[in-house]
């Protein structure tokens, strides 16, 4: 299968997988995955930590992370969309409570006036 067609269709797979998982199940999990975050490789010694806004509901929710890398001190980058450069850019997050707005397709990305992060920063 050509590789444009083949990501549309795994990702619509995927999704109807996880559609289909009991909720407890799937809340057990993402709370053992939420307990497992701080133990990730180079997570100890990390100051900046890139992370996504969970965005639909076949999504983990990370907002458990998001918090947990704020309450443990470090600086916490997620991306935006530069809809003029098409590109995505990097803002540091504060207070992910009123930091995100909604954005392209509605998933939330830092606000505009977040300040912005350059990649080799982190």
């Amino acid at each position: 299968m050509d590789p444009k067609t083949l990501k549309p269709t795994l990702r619509r797979e995927v999704v109807a997988r996880v559609r289909t998982l009991d909720p407890a199940r799937r809340a057990a999990e993402q709370a053992a995955l939420a307990a497992a975050f701080p133990t990730l490789p180079g997570l100890d010694g990390a100051e900046w930590v890139l992370l996504y806004a969970t965005a639909f509901p076949e999504e983990i929710d990370t907002g458990p992370f998001l918090k947990w890398v704020l309450d443990n001190g470090r600086r916490l980058v997620c991306p935006g969309v530069d809809l003029a450069a098409r590109r995505l850019r990097l803002y540091r997050i504060e207070h992910p409570d009123r930091d995100f707005v909604p954005g392209v397709l509605n998933i939330p990305e830092p606000r505009p006036d977040c300040p912005s992060v350059e990649p080799r920063q982190i």
